[in-house]
């Protein structure tokens, strides 16, 4: 699998990207869009409100970056895409049963904790701190 990040992508020969169709596709920014992809991933899990509060914290920590109003461990922009969102679904979808129902609870609360805490598991820890906040608050 490519490295979520630039690092480390080495560009095809020539020849043998001539091969290839590239198609480039913009980061999913509709909401709508977006709580179609948890609800579909989560259906079981979790209502369409408990959808639509985990796209907004999706949204808003992409917005915040994007403005450069977070910073990761390294004091640098996070960049945070789709593939945050998709491996945040695949964890809890994972470990719903034995982590989020057994500890958090199947409340709205546990599962925006859990969402909060890995997405937000790169960045800064003031930043961290404000994430998990406003995800309790839901």
């Amino acid at each position: 699998m490519n490295p979520g990040s630039d690092i480390g992508k080495k560009e095809l020969p020539p020849n043998i990207r001539a091969k290839f169709s590239e198609i480039f596709v913009e980061d999913l920014t509709n909401k709508v869009d977006l709580e179609q992809i948890v609800q579909k991933k989560l259906f079981k899990i979790l209502n369409n409100e408990q959808s639509e509060k985990i796209v907004d914290l999706y949204l808003e920590m992409k917005s915040k970056s994007e403005q450069n109003m977070i910073e990761d461990s390294q004091n640098k922009r996070p960049h945070i895409s789709l593939r945050n969102l998709a491996r945040t679904l695949n964890y809890v979808k994972a470990n719903h049963q034995t982590y989020v129902s057994k500890y958090l609870g199947t409340d709205s609360k546990g599962l925006y904790t859990t969402v909060s805490i890995w997405v937000s598991a790169a960045l800064y820890h003031k930043i961290q701190k404000y994430f998990l906040k406003i995800s309790c608050l839901k």
